[in-house]
């Protein structure tokens, strides 16, 4: 009988041990990737703010200079566009997915594929460079969304590191 008892002690302490670990798995591993809105309108340009400072502690020690953000794109209607990335301080690798996983490189030719009525996927891999990690603003980039030829819509991403004093 003592057996079985300590048998079930034991067992529920492992399960209690696997529930605080994996808070603290969440809790280190934390803002490793963004989801963000853009809703785009003709002329306009919005900015979004990326802070890396906010990474966990083990996205901070394995790639804290890598970032994705994962997107949905909506526009004023049923517009065909094109997204090109573009920054000095940043590269910047664009593609689209869906749950069935992630797509192919876009080329600045490609036209955004929709999901689901005016929304459109849009996934932004972001890898600045190690030294920058130490600035307070780490680098700026632009996402310059076309229909044809002509510029519809621009969003500004700046990414920060709150973690270093301005």
């Amino acid at each position: 009988m003592d057996k079985k008892w300590i048998r079930r002690a034991v067992l529920f302490l492992l399960a209690v041990a696997i529930v605080f670990g994996s808070i603290g798995f969440k809790r280190y591993n934390q803002h490793e990737r963004a989801m963000e809105k853009y809703v785009l309108h003709e002329g306009k340009t919005i900015t979004k703010v990326v802070d890396l400072g906010r990474q966990g502690v083990l996205k901070n020690l394995v790639n804290p200079h890598l970032f994705s953000i994962y997107g949905s794109v909506q526009t004023d209607g049923n517009v065909p566009l094109r997204c090109v990335g573009e920054s000095d301080s940043m590269q910047m690798m664009l593609s689209q997915g869906t749950k069935k996983g992630i797509w192919d490189e876009l080329k600045p030719t490609d036209v955004l594929r929709k999901t689901r009525g005016t929304r459109v996927a849009l996934n932004v891999e972001i890898k600045v460079p190690r030294e920058a990690l130490k600035k307070h603003d780490v680098a700026q980039g632009r996402l310059k969304f076309y229909r044809g030829d002509e510029l519809y819509a621009t969003v500004v991403l700046q990414v920060i590191n709150s973690g270093v004093k301005q």
